[in-house]
């Protein structure tokens, strides 16, 4: 009888160590099971097994690279053996995760925004899908975080801002009504603002007179429209026009903490030429054009709010 096994009387070294080889006979009988069945296609084995917690040497014959790493980590999959496999397998991973995002986000982009990519941000287990990179035809590239464009009506930060208060309020319903409005005119005027004078574009459904009541000094051109085309014409205006924006006036009104009402649509006044031939060009276009009802978006780059939807989601 072995006498590592004898009842009461075994030996205290050779028992240990019989236990211990018989153990890592059948541990290392089945890592080579697992090795040969799910690792051996791409890794080859370099070195004796010679237990779970110990590193063994591989080669990956994909690549010809060598590495050692622990058996165990082998086993679980934490480590696939070879670092250029393993930066293969994250940049397809990091591609699957942003067509997902592309997935949810393209669907709901108008024609004239696109997405032009998705932004990492560091996680804890690597890079994850953070901000998303757009273009807007009539604004340029932004950024965004994505939960914004799910749920902006717009899409795009100054695309909301050109429809905010008032003028998108008014557009959505002469639109849904399929309406045109009161009669209206845009005005291309000088204005002068706590002491600073600046070139305002900006539609009335009353006479520009009243409307700028206090702060008029000049009027350059008017163009007499009906109202909800009078609102398409001023927003694309405000596009055209946007290399003249003036700021002096918002910016003395923050300091000051009184705000003139229209200041982020003031013109440099030094660029009053090529602001009267953009509005006034653009302006005769328009006079002698008639409203589609069924195309106002996709033609004049807006966007109308469906019935009941609130103008907050910008």
């Amino acid at each position: 009888m072995d006498h590592t096994r004898l009842d009461g009387g075994g030996c205290p070294v050779c028992g240990p160590m019989g236990r211990g080889a018989s153990k890592l006979t059948f541990h290392k009988a089945q890592f080579l099971d697992y090795f040969e069945a799910e690792l051996s296609h791409r890794l080859t084995m370099l070195s004796e097994y010679t237990g779970i917690k110990d590193k063994v040497r591989v080669r990956c014959r994909y690549h010809g690279m060598e590495k050692e790493v622990s058996a165990d980590n082998l086993l679980n999959g934490t480590n696939l053996g070879c670092d250029q496999c393993f930066r293969e397998q994250a940049s397809a991973r990091r591609l699957h995760s942003d067509e997902r995002v592309r997935a949810d986000i393209e669907p709901l982009l108008p024609p004239h925004i696109k997405l032009l990519a998705v932004l990492r941000r560091k996680g804890f287990q690597g890079t994850k899908p953070g901000d998303l990179k757009m273009e807007c035809q009539h604004h340029g590239i932004y950024t965004v975080p994505k939960p914004y464009v799910i749920k902006s009506l717009h899409k795009c930060p100054e695309c909301g801002d050109e429809q905010a208060a008032y003028t998108g309020t008014r557009l959505q319903t002469l639109v849904h009504a399929k309406r045109l409005g009161k009669p209206a005119e845009v005005g291309v005027i000088t204005v002068d603002v706590f002491g600073i004078r600046a070139i305002k574009v900006g539609f009335t459904s009353r006479s520009l007179e009243d409307r700028y009541v206090g702060s008029l000094r000049d009027v350059h051109a008017r163009i007499s429209l009906p109202e909800l085309h009078a609102i398409l014409v001023e927003t694309v205006l405000h596009r055209r026009l946007r290399p003249y924006q003036d700021n002096r006036i918002m910016d003395a009104g923050i300091a000051g903490g009184n705000r003139w009402n229209g200041d982020t649509e003031l013109y440099h006044p030094d660029h009053l030429p090529e602001i009267l031939r953009v509005a006034t060009e653009y302006g005769a276009q328009q006079v002698c054009k008639s409203i589609n009802f069924d195309t106002i978006e996709e033609e004049y780059g807006v966007r109308v709010p469906p019935r009941g939807q609130h103008l907050w989601l910008r």
